[in-house]
């Protein structure tokens, strides 16, 4: 009964261990990558599809000029799912992975945590 009991305990430890190691390695293929600095400048494209469970859903595609820390210059494909385009003039940070060359995420910034280089390349006077 007691051997049970350990084998049991075991198991459920190696369990989660695996489990915790396995998210560890997904949410690492999906948050690294080359981190670019860009400006919306447009509305974006809009598009309406349906999923696979005829729900209707919005989405909005951008290509912007990006650049690295350093200030080299990316074209950046972008893809939102919100129901309303980015908001014009924002600043925003893209993380593009590196095997695909897809963005895996971005957010909104400040103008002030842009990097001085790149806020040169966007053209940004001292906002």
């Amino acid at each position: 009964m007691v051997k049970n009991i350990y084998k049991l305990a075991l198991s459920l430890l190696i369990g989660l261990i695996l489990f915790i190691g396995g998210i560890k390695i997904c949410d690492h293929f999906t948050t690294t990558g080359t981190i670019y600095y860009t400006q919306v400048k447009t509305k974006g494209e809009q598009h309406q599809e349906k999923s696979a469970a005829g729900v209707t859903y919005t989405s909005y595609h951008y290509t912007l000029n990006g650049y690295d820390q350093n200030g080299k210059a990316k074209s950046l494909q972008l893809t939102s799912f919100k129901a309303r385009p980015l908001k014009q003039n924002s600043y925003l940070k893209v993380t593009y992975d590196k095997q695909g060359g897809n963005n895996t995420q971005f957010e909104a910034l400040n103008v002030h945590d842009v990097p001085e280089k790149v806020r040169l390349k966007l053209k940004i006077v001292n906002k």
